[in-house]
């Protein structure tokens, strides 16, 4: 299997280019290792361009797959995500291993025509009843008479109660009353806790939300049209970012 991505600094496609030096182009010859290597660029979701500067923009981010790839994580997908504080845009890829494979691999370890199950996961009933949803993966052998086991867990919501009673910090002690039942309880310890938020953080999430908003439409704007004035107020929202996020963290410190 083989997976390709990252920023290729190159366009595949002349449509993956808008703006710039008019006939200017610039379609990479070194693409050629797509059609050597028998790689397959599986599109994406979202804007078009992930990369902008000026009045040009162009999609030189991708994710090139192989065909063995694509078998094994059929709804492989990338997703172009919001362009904040940098002239790159986020890549996101999504991956999801066919269920049906994994059922199809039952040995573990394998050497000539011996295969036996050697790799295994052992639990006893009080980590079962913590993590209910414990499963075992076992992943495509690659470079080693072993096949990689992947071990996944999650822990249940139900159990999370147990540990409000004894928590150290005083909101939850001040909130939490043995005479009242857990819905009661619950319902105290989110007006505490929203109570405690907007005393520390004031209107530091509202802000954040609406700097952000703000810069996801001017980001769609540009996709559209080039704007001077759009680009200029860009810098100035994300200056205002960047200290909004600064003093985030600083409270974020004081939480922990």
């Amino acid at each position: 299997m083989a997976v390709r991505m990252g920023d290729f600094n190159a366009i595949l496609r002349s449509e993956e280019r808008k703006g710039g030096v008019v006939g200017r182009v610039g379609i990479s010859k070194g693409f050629g290792l797509v059609d050597s290597c028998a790689l397959l660029d599986i599109g994406f979701h979202g804007p078009p361009f992930t990369w902008c500067r000026g009045k040009l923009q162009q999609r030189l981010d991708r994710c090139l797959i192989n065909s063995c790839w694509l078998s094994t994580y059929l709804d492989s997908s990338i997703i172009h995500l919001d362009r904040l504080g940098s002239d790159h845009r986020p890549v996101l890829f999504r991956m999801t291993c066919s269920r049906t494979n994994l059922s199809q691999k039952p040995f573990t370890w394998c050497r000539g025509n011996l295969q036996q199950r050697l790799d295994r996961c052992l639990v006893n009933s009080c980590w079962l009843s913590a993590y209910p949803d414990s499963s075992i993966f076992h992943l495509d052998r690659l470079g080693s008479d072993h096949r990689p086991v992947l071990f996944r867990m999650t822990c249940a919501r139900t159990n999370l109660s147990k540990g409000f009673a004894g928590s150290d910090h005083s909101v939850l002690q001040d909130c939490w009353s043995s005479n009242l039942d857990f819905r009661a309880n619950i319902s105290n310890l989110r007006e505490k806790l929203a109570n405690w938020n907007s005393n520390s953080f004031g209107t530091i999430g509202a802000r954040k939300k609406r700097l952000l908003a703000r810069q996801r439409g001017i980001d769609r704007a540009l996709g559209r049209r080039h704007s001077d004035f759009l680009l200029e107020l860009e810098k100035k929202l994300k200056a205002e970012l960047k200290q909004v996020l600064e003093r985030e963290e600083s409270l974020y410190m004081r939480k922990s």
